[in-house]
């Protein structure tokens, strides 16, 4: 919360946006965090755990009561 602050109200002074985006810092985050899970993982988990974690995120399924009590 306090990063956000301090990078909105540098941009409030005068600064760009565009100083706060570094696309290869983006690209090696990203890309490592990447190879760090198919390391811990096979490929195949990780890519059923990524599209059931966007259903979940992104999906509204809710049981009716009758369903949740049998």
């Amino acid at each position: 919360m306090i990063g956000v602050t301090v990078v909105m109200l540098a941009i409030m002074t005068g600064s760009e946006l565009s100083i706060f985006l570094n696309l290869p810092g983006y690209l090696i985050v990203c890309g490592c965090t990447f190879a760090a899970t198919l390391i811990k993982f096979p490929i195949s988990g990780v890519f059923v755990a990524f599209f059931v974690g966007i259903r979940a995120a992104f999906v509204n399924e809710r049981e009716s009561p009758a369903k949740s009590s049998t």
